[in-house]
């Protein structure tokens, strides 16, 4: 048991407890997208308490829900084997698999959540934290790996200009415009200017604060990501460690151009010139010395190309800041928790259960006759063990239970607002009917759809009703023969709107699965005489 350090309040002990459960493993990985490679090695399995979330964070102010405090997380390190985009979900989604086959694992939004670590040749480790969507993850990963493609790129940039990390270095001791010729307090200069914003960040005793960074003329208007450019880096660092609001900095020349004079008067005085980027942040006197300082501290980072950071994900694909990655020091050994010793018994118990793999499962589904998608949507789906319990003998029947599992029992919960199975026994009824074919297979849906919503009635009953019997294909008959007389009063316009026209006259009024619909519609062209004037198709 170990002890990770947080130091955001979000923990009020101050550290959280991880247990190290499991390490050197490995799942097999058939949907890898990686040629020659089979499976997803795993490098740790730990057991640890989450933190509170947080709701807001305003100023020097952050609040905390504990709704989730102490909450039990089980999380899975793999090693960095996902090589693309789209192998990151499918990685993620084949975890997750794996996590619900346990059975002990809570569902729904939010539950389940991904710090994802993503870095390209030539730049460093930044990890996304928090991802709540698997679907999401391809776009959020290119969008990284294309913002540090940009951040390198920028780097190799400045460094052809000549910018070194001398000439960005940080201020002596004190305020930052008292130690540092790149930094000035621009409340006298600009006190009489016009612009609104400027005044009233004066008129409530706040700093007005310029930054130059010698060569970055050009860069800070270069886009790193969908809609964002690379000043909006410094931004964020600012708004995080010196607790900034938004529009309290932003980067020189504003709308107005490069004519404006308060800014000519400022670049002046800070000996700038058009080669030079600029900031203007405006803050409480100690804010605005350490906004400052994190600009240069940033414009430093630059030189090396992508900082190693944790950043907080957006709904849109996009990433922002969130703090500095911490290195393996925060974490050491829970001294008042010993290790535990896992008993071989406890071992010996697991191996001789029955395995419950999910791509165990997934092959078993396939040998029914699923296909590989619908078998793998089966394994994900919360009606798996319902399904297994059901245990349809025939093909044909397993195929059509398992998509009419999909289609209506998420239907039903979306219509009564609430997620529960029903009782394998109900359904045991339906399950024999089509393996012995009294029942026929497109009368599947309508049925469960029966049995789901009308609980007054025996399920037998239900089913029953739905059966093809003489009575039923006589009726049928005698509606055929009629239609020939009854064809010269329909004006079809072509042969398909002829055949739905009798289709219908024929089923009127009967049940789903009391009738062959492929039979019937055979039947229906030889009696229209539309034989090859079709093509073969089922009805819907």
């Amino acid at each position: 048991v170990m002890r990770k350090q947080y130091l955001d309040g979000s923990i009020p002990t101050g550290f959280q407890r991880t247990a190290m459960v499991g390490v050197c493993g490995e799942i097999p990985f058939k949907e890898s997208l990686s040629q020659g490679r089979r499976s997803l090695r795993i490098r740790q399995l730990t057991l640890e308490e989450d933190s509170c979330r947080e709701v807001e964070d305003r100023g020097h102010r952050i609040t905390f829900r504990t709704d989730r405090l102490g909450m039990p997380l089980v999380e899975t390190v793999t090693e960095p084997e996902l090589m693309s985009p789209f192998e990151v979900e499918l990685g993620s989604r084949l975890l997750a698999r794996v996590a619900r086959s346990s059975g002990h694992v809570r569902r729904g939004p939010g539950a389940a959540r991904q710090d994802v670590n993503v870095s390209i040749a030539g730049s460093r480790r930044v990890e996304l934290k928090g991802v709540s969507t698997q679907k999401g993850l391809p776009l959020l990963v290119h969008n990284e790996a294309f913002r540090q493609l940009e951040l390198l790129r920028i780097r190799e940039e400045l460094l052809d200009r000549g910018v070194e990390e001398s000439m960005l270095a940080e201020p002596s001791k004190g305020l930052a415009w008292e130690g540092s010729e790149l930094v000035l307090d621009a409340g006298s200069l600009v006190k009489n200017e016009s612009k609104k914003h400027w005044q009233d960040a004066l008129a409530q005793g706040l700093v007005l604060c310029a930054v130059r960074l010698p060569g970055f003329g050009s860069l800070l208007s270069r886009r790193t990501q969908p809609g964002i450019v690379f000043a909006q880096e410094f931004a964020e660092r600012v708004r995080v460690i010196a607790c900034l609001p938004p529009a309290g900095c932003y980067a020189y020349p504003e709308p107005e151009g490069l004519d404006d004079p308060a800014w000519r008067k400022i670049m002046e005085a800070l000996k700038a010139d058009p080669a030079d980027g600029l900031f203007m942040v405006w803050a409480p006197k100690a804010d605005a010395s350490t906004a400052a300082r994190e600009i240069l501290a940033r414009a430093r980072d630059s030189l090396i190309g992508v900082p190693s950071e944790t950043r907080q994900v957006h709904a849109d694909g996009t990433t922002g800041f969130e703090r500095i990655l911490p290195g393996p020091e925060r974490m050491y050994p829970d001294t008042d928790t010993p290790p535990l010793t896992i008993p071989d018994s406890w071992v010996d118990a697991i191996r001789l259960e029955p395995s419950d793999l999910p791509w165990e499962r997934q092959a078993a589904y396939e040998a029914l006759g699923l296909s590989a998608s619908a078998a793998l949507r089966l394994v994900d789906a919360p009606w798996a063990k319902l399904f297994d319990a059901l245990a349809a003998k025939k093909q044909e029947t397993a195929c059509r239970l398992a998509a009419a599992f999909g289609k209506r029992l998420v239907h039903f919960w979306r219509k009564e607002r609430s997620q529960h199975l029903p009782e394998t026994a109900r359904l045991v009824p339906l399950v024999r009917a089509l393996d012995e074919g009294s029942v026929h297979i497109s009368g599947t849906e309508a049925i469960l759809d029966r049995l789901l919503r009308e609980l007054e009635k025996a399920p037998e009953t239900i089913v029953a009703e739905h059966q093809m019997n003489g009575k039923v294909q006589e009726q049928i008959a005698q509606r055929v023969s009629l239609l020939a007389d009854e064809r010269s009063k329909f004006a079809a316009k072509n042969n398909a709107s002829l055949l739905g026209w009798a289709y219908g006259r024929s089923v009127q009024g009967l049940r789903r699965g009391s009738f062959d619909p492929h039979a019937l519609r055979s039947k229906l062209c030889t009696v229209l005489g539309l034989d090859g004037g079709l093509d073969e198709g089922p009805i819907a």
